[in-house]
């Protein structure tokens, strides 16, 4: 078995034209001195888990700081990203970004989570089982409390769509029906008696229709 050292290292790079899940390294304090970073090692990563099925697998950023291990002829170098840096993370953080979503209970201690450098937030309550994301702009998709789906974009439009129709063109439709049956212009007198004509029966009809096709194309009951 090989023998391997624990070093904390700098992370300098992330694009591996291998593709397979490398970082290059700079060890530290040891490679501070290092001249060119072409001079720096590539290492694998210790942690992930993949199958034909499933990978998982999470990258550094560059510049973050990451743990090494290294075999005793500075030949062999993996990488994991457990170091944590003592005032660098704020739980309160992760609170505050979820006190807007008010379909969740925050708790510290129960909350497993990613913050991302772009200040979007995975989360899993451990307790109630709430699950979700909230995207940086303020806008979330969770599983509550409850396990009901809640959506919010925020100052954003929603959109539902999928590979056949979208729900917006079908609500435009149905809207637009109703406007033509509330619009007096549209509904010609007949005599005493007679029902009244509306005149825009056969151009709607098939509007409704079309309408219902698309809703269960888009929709499940």
């Amino acid at each position: 078995m090989t023998d391997l050292k624990l070093y904390t290292a700098k992370v300098i790079s992330i694009t591996d034209t291998t593709k397979k899940n490398r970082v290059q390294i700079q060890l530290l304090p040891e490679a501070l001195g290092i001249p060119s970073i072409t001079h720096c090692p590539w290492a694998m990563p210790l942690f992930g888990s993949s199958s034909d099925n499933t990978v998982s697998f999470t990258f550094p950023e560059v510049d973050s700081i990451v743990w090494a291990l290294v075999d005793k002829y500075f030949k062999v170098f993996y990488w994991f990203n457990q170091y944590n840096i003592e005032g660098k993370f704020d739980y309160a953080d992760i609170i505050n970004t979820l006190l807007p979503v008010t379909d969740v209970a925050s708790t510290y201690g129960n909350i497993d989570c990613i913050l991302y450098s772009d200040q979007g937030l995975a989360f899993h309550n451990t307790v109630t089982g709430a699950h979700g994301f909230v995207h940086k702009n303020g806008g979330y998709t969770v599983f509550n409390d409850s396990g009901q789906i809640v959506l919010n974009s925020n100052l954003q439009k929603i959109v539902i769509k999928n590979a056949y129709t979208s729900l917006k063109p079908i609500i435009d439709s149905i809207t637009e029906v109703l406007q033509n049956i509330i619009t007096p212009l549209n509904l010609i007198s007949a005599p005493p008696g007679a029902p009244v004509i509306y005149s825009q029966v056969a151009s709607d009809l098939s509007k409704i229709v079309l309408a219902g096709t698309n809703l269960t194309l888009l929709l499940e009951e």
